[in-house]
């Protein structure tokens, strides 16, 4: 893996010994299907080349111990078995540690150090990558592995929700469970999925971090889970998946404006998901970069989780010759991504960057991304 003589100086330096295993664990890009895998829709996520690597070792004292270069001046140091508390990244090893130990991965202590590239608050599931990677070394080093891709999701789901944030499985699943070279067609009810190819001689993906940054325990994140719920009852159906126009259009008017609208961007996003596939398959990159487009209006208008930071990168994208744009993860800040052809996807960089640049005087972070394999535990 491309960070291991980084990884392995850094474990030497903070407790000058040799780790036994490490980990990968990669962030994500949704293509489509934005805030509908909490209402049991359809997303179509693929793994990032960058993400959060692990290495560790166990001991015998009782404790954790551990470092992250991304946040230095914050080591940390427990006692195995404390619950989640506190702020930083801490309280997600916490809430890792707290799941692990609750189906019986209890190792007699720790020494962890983490390495991170997936940028953090910028949409792309640091937070997700971190409890996959940690779950995945973690029970390693015990002699456990994860075969069931979706009962690891569900458990670092549960340690999100320990520190507050009310998140689906999306980030989860396709940090662990991912193909190299495909995106992940995943239904949010059953958790059934089969892989979608992507021709990177075809398309290309480029992510745009708009450098605003934003928290998913701040609280607006878990105010449109609430706000979704609230609708679902309003409707009479399990979930907002279950919403069709009829029912919306008989609905309108009677129930609360706001939540026929955080109804109709679920809807629609979930038939988003299925032409998106299906144009991905035909090489109908129009109609791909179409529904990219509409996408972004959705969740912009009815969903209402842009910023204008997000709306004029996704402008620049368009103007600089994408197929299509829209914002990616939670929104209110974080990142973009444009569908383009491979073979402009320097041009619309340099387009973009300077176009966003002009408009918001911020100068954004672009990368081409590629589709890879879900978490994984490799030698070191």
């Amino acid at each position: 893996m491309s960070r291991t003589p980084e990884l392995t100086a850094l474990f030497h330096e903070k407790f000058n010994a040799a780790p036994a295993q490490a980990a990968f664990a990669p962030g994500r890009v949704n293509l489509i299907g934005e805030h509908t895998d909490y209402n049991d829709g359809f997303v179509l996520p693929l793994a990032i080349q960058f993400g959060v690597y692990l290495a560790g070792r166990v001991t015998s004292d009782g404790r954790v111990r551990a470092h992250s270069a991304n946040f230095p001046d914050e080591p940390v140091d427990f006692p195995l078995g404390e619950e989640p508390r506190g702020k930083g990244w801490g309280q997600y090893l916490r809430a890792v540690l707290y799941e692990l130990a609750a189906v019986g991965v209890r190792p007699a202590g720790l020494e962890l150090v983490f390495i991170g590239d997936v940028p953090p608050e910028a949409g792309l599931s640091s937070s997700a990558a971190f409890s996959v990677v940690t779950s995945l070394l973690v029970s390693a080093l015990v002699g456990r592995s994860w075969d069931d891709k979706v009962a690891l999701a569900k458990l670092c789901q549960a340690a999100e929700h320990r520190t507050g944030v009310m998140c689906g499985l999306l980030d989860q699943m396709a940090s662990a469970a991912c193909q190299a070279g495909s995106a992940m067609l995943l239904d949010c009810r059953d958790l059934s999925r089969r892989m979608v190819a992507l021709d990177r001689q075809k398309l290309a993906v480029i992510v745009g971090d708009t450098t605003v940054k934003r928290s998913l325990n701040d609280g607006r994140y878990n105010q449109r889970r609430a706000e979704c719920e609230a609708a679902a009852r309003a409707f009479g159906v399990r979930a907002l998946r279950d919403v069709t126009p009829e029912l919306l259009a008989a609905k309108t008017g009677s129930v609360e404006d706001v939540l026929v609208r955080r109804a109709r961007h679920v809807m629609t996003e979930d038939d988003r998901v299925h032409g998106f596939a299906a144009a991905l398959a035909a090489g109908d990159l129009a109609t791909v970069g179409r529904l990219v487009d509409q996408g972004h209006a959705s969740l912009r208008d009815d969903f209402e989780v842009s910023c204008p930071e997000l709306d004029a990168i996704c402008e620049a994208f368009r103007g600089a010759g994408a197929y299509g744009a829209r914002m990616v993860g939670a929104g209110f800040g974080g990142s973009a991504i444009a569908v383009v052809a491979p073979e402009k996807a320097a041009d619309v960089i340099a387009g973009a960057a300077a176009a966003y640049r002009q408009k918001t005087g911020r100068s954004g972070v672009f990368h081409v991304v590629a589709a890879g394999d879900g978490a994984a535990v490799f030698a070191i």
